[in-house]
């Protein structure tokens, strides 16, 4: 098994200790396509045992959040997550 395998089994294997809501960010270009192909599965096995995932993507960044625009997105989707999450909705 190759490392990058190993690491996405070992990512997966511990998913199903998440109970709580999840907040997902990524970039989308190529060099970060690992992190999506790992990412995306784990998405998908918290969304099959019904956890809240909140998934953010900027299609026009790579590792991290370089451009305002994207980085204030990213602040204001974070605040909401949370509010929502921590605060149950109070302010």
């Amino acid at each position: 098994m190759g490392q990058s395998a190993y690491q996405l089994n070992c990512c997966l294997l511990l998913v199903f200790r998440v109970l709580k809501a999840v907040a997902v960010e990524l970039g989308n270009a190529e060099r970060a396509a690992q992190v999506q192909k790992v990412g995306g599965a784990q998405i998908s096995r918290l969304q099959a045992q019904h956890t809240q995932v909140r998934f953010l993507m900027a299609k026009d960044e790579g590792h991290g959040y370089q451009k305002k625009p994207n980085r204030d997105n990213r602040f204001y989707a974070t605040d909401a997550f949370l509010e929502a999450n921590l605060l149950g909705g109070f302010q």
